[in-house]
């Protein structure tokens, strides 16, 4: 399952349609979990998005296409999550309205993503595929859903891109730096920008590796239920995997001119603890299940070493160059 994460409190309040007769989804989304008000509420955020961006209207009639129902429910520290195992949306319905446009974007997107070929469980791929698909998951779907935001802006619906923009400064400031013309479409480099504007926030990043790496397919991948001979086998490649969900709206890959961009170090750098239980998990595994150690773990740099190494003060003792060297001894000779 994946979720969008958003801070732990709102403080605006869910807006919502509150006319007598609540508005029903010009596209066929299964909304009938929504109790209540939500119904509507669920309602009028399809429209919205629906009758203002082409792209989010496209991604919303993947979630009809691919039979995901979308329910609203209560909770605190994350705006929604989608899981292709029950095939369900969920949206917290205590953010705003313009936040839960984003958000449903930002899950809409991973229906997408799961439709083109990506695995929703990146943990079946070896740990290094896995650090890379599940990162690039994240980030293209904020990369997605801040364009959905965008459209809506441009159309004078500028509520979404405000809640997002205070949500996660760094992805709109990445998406909007690259635009050249305000009025113009959804441009790579745009898309590009927002990309990396995730990785930027290392909170986010972190918060995903520990819950969803670290915490999550590293502890249930040797319980014999869960067939642990599926987990961490499958190769892939940064080419392969943005190739497959960093799509554009024309559906070409936005990363064409850099498809390497995923074996960057800072992209797939872990922490110290994500290390160890991969030494642990597979070490469990091999002596369970006669299991081969996925090993791909031990290529990927460490978090601390590489802030470590930023951090080191330039070599003093590097050679000086020739001109230079020849004028200091001639300033010496004049003396």
């Amino acid at each position: 399952m994946t979720s969008t994460v958003l801070t732990p409190a709102f403080a605006s309040k869910p807006a919502g349609n509150t006319t007598a007769e609540p508005e029903k989804p010009i596209i066929p989304i299964d909304i009938s979990m929504c109790q209540g008000r939500n119904k509507g509420r669920a309602a009028h955020i399809i429209n919205t998005v629906a009758q203002n961006s082409e792209l989010g209207k496209e991604l919303l009639e993947g979630i009809a296409r691919n039979g995901y129902r979308i329910m609203m429910f209560g909770a605190d520290g994350w705006g929604g999550c989608v899981s292709a195992e029950t095939k369900m949306l969920s949206l917290n319905c205590m953010c705003s309205d313009e936040e839960l446009m984003q958000v449903i974007s930002h899950e809409a997107r991973h229906i997408q993503q799961f439709e083109n070929g990506i695995e929703s469980d990146c943990n079946r791929y070896d740990f290094r595929g896995a650090v890379m698909s599940h990162r690039a998951k994240e980030a293209d779907a904020q990369a997605t859903s801040c364009a959905v935001c965008y459209d809506l802006m441009r159309k004078g619906i500028d509520g979404p891109m405000k809640a997002f923009e205070k949500d996660d400064p760094l992805i709109v400031k990445g998406f909007m730096d690259a635009c050249k013309d305000p009025k113009g479409p959804v441009t790579d480099k745009m898309l590009q920008g927002a990309f990396e504007g995730w990785y930027k926030n290392e909170e986010m990043v972190v918060r995903y590796e520990n819950g969803y790496l670290r915490d999550g397919g590293l502890n249930y991948c040797w319980e014999e239920r869960n067939h642990p001979e599926t987990f961490y086998v499958k190769p892939v490649s940064s080419k392969e995997i943005v190739e497959t969900i960093c799509r554009n709206a024309s559906g070409k890959c936005y990363w064409a001119d850099n498809p390497k961009v995923l074996e960057q170090p800072e992209k797939q750098a872990v922490s110290e603890s994500t290390r160890k239980k991969c030494q642990q998990t597979f070490a469990i595994r091999k002596n369970m299940y006669n299991l081969e150690e996925d090993k791909t773990y031990q290529t990927l740099p460490l978090r601390e070493e590489l802030k470590a190494q930023k951090k080191k003060p330039a070599n003093t003792n590097a050679a000086i160059p020739a001109n230079v060297a020849a004028q200091l001894i001639a300033a010496r000779r004049g003396r």
